[in-house]
């Protein structure tokens, strides 16, 4: 789902573990325009840009670097899921995203600064 497609800023929000898109492997549609939410359940919502869409929401912390209790919106897919957090060193979190039980659901690998271009920066 997210390996080398997107990269996310963490940040605190109430209290809890957010995080938003700040890239994106295609941050433009062919025409141009800042690519949307089009895969959003709610239609209001599907003309909202993906760069800034806070995602992950919800994390709260249930140990030293581990979180859980949190959402996780795909817009790939439209769908919203359950979701804990790992650091498992300085540079790399584990994040299980599932539905109901996490073992029915899959692991993403996140990575601090990973080395993608500059173009796909969020503006």
């Amino acid at each position: 789902m997210f390996a080398n497609k997107v990269v996310l800023q963490g940040f605190e929000c109430s209290g809890l573990l957010c995080g938003r898109i700040v890239w994106l492997v295609r941050p433009r549609s062919a025409d141009g325009q800042p690519d949307v939410d089009h895969r959003n359940p709610d239609p209001a919502l599907r003309q909202r840009p993906l760069c800034g869409l806070t995602i992950i929401w919800g994390l709260q912390p249930n140990g030293p670097s581990q979180w859980s209790g949190g959402s996780l919106y795909d817009p790939e897919d439209g769908a919203t899921y359950d979701v804990t957090a790992e650091l498992t060193d300085p540079n790399t979190m584990s994040a299980r995203v599932y539905r109901g039980a996490p073992l029915f659901g899959r692991t993403e690998i996140l990575v601090r600064d990973p080395p993608l271009g500059s173009d796909g920066h969020c503006e």
